[in-house]
């Protein structure tokens, strides 16, 4: 199933800005559901709406930005998982990417996840050295996916997300903060969830970080890693405390690191 190609910005993107966005402009034109919204709009220090918010990042821009996207999976993917393979050989083999992490959803593993983490702040040098690398990775990703729900460039700031990333279970929350909260009260309330979590839960939570949505500046992504499904249900009666802040769409993955082919 072809994917479902819609634009959200007047403007064209300037190619090699975001990973994906040199695969074929997989980013600005992915398919937007009721489930998640996803803004591709080009975001540079020229652009009316490049805006930051995350009042614990000093400097969002020092930091190079993660991608994660989630899609439902194929009728061929359910059959033989090996056709997401290119996808991801595509994406790892391109200049400018550090790691790439997929795998399955926990609660429900008709929705699989990729995270890309870049190796430098602007991957559009890359692009410019060799575009001919980044040609073909949105029609290979075609065969696995039956619809995209989301993908969302992200500012994790020093945050060491690889770690979490790796743990056997990793969290990767969406929280939209509600109109008529403040983002700092959001973010402290975050960050006393967290400190609480560690300290309760030592040897069970892989610190992570919390991630700011370019172009969403109330929307947040938060990735954080378990060691195992026991202790997931402390982080749910946790989260309860947020749900008066934001909505939050709270899930869990399986991930692994691809190698290249």
């Amino acid at each position: 199933m072809a994917m479902t190609m819609k634009a959200t910005s007047g403007r064209p993107p300037i190619p090699g800005i975001r990973v994906l966005w040199l695969a074929g402009h997989l980013i600005q034109t992915a398919g937007v559901t009721k489930r998640g919204h996803a803004s591709y709009r080009q975001h540079d220090s020229h652009h009316p709406d490049y805006t930051v918010h995350l009042s614990d990042m000093a400097s969002p821009s020092s930091y190079p930005q993660i991608e994660v996207l989630k899609f439902a999976v194929s009728d061929a993917y359910k059959q033989d998982p090996a056709v997401l393979n290119q996808f991801l050989n595509k994406i790892v083999k391109a200049p400018g990417v550090a790691n790439v992490w997929h795998g399955p959803e926990v609660q429900n593993e008709a929705y699989h996840y990729v995270v890309v983490t870049p190796t430098h702040l602007n991957v559009e040098w890359a692009y410019k050295d060799a575009p001919s690398a980044y040609a073909g990775i949105q029609d290979a990703l075609t065969p696995a996916q039956k619809e995209v729900l989301y993908v969302y460039y992200t500012h994790f700031g020093d945050a060491n997300t690889d770690a979490a990333l790796g743990a056997p279970i990793t969290e990767l929350a969406v929280a939209d903060v509600k109109a008529d909260v403040e983002l700092a009260r959001f973010t402290a309330a975050g960050n006393d969830l967290l400190t609480k979590l560690i300290s309760k839960l030592p040897n069970e939570v892989v610190p992570g970080g919390r991630g700011s949505v370019v172009g969403e500046p109330r929307k947040f992504v938060v990735c954080l890693g378990w060691q195992s499904l026991e202790s997931i249900p402390e982080l749910v009666e946790a989260v309860t405390t947020l749900r008066g802040l934001a909505d939050v769409d709270l899930k869990h993955a399986r991930l692994s690191k691809y190698t290249r082919d």
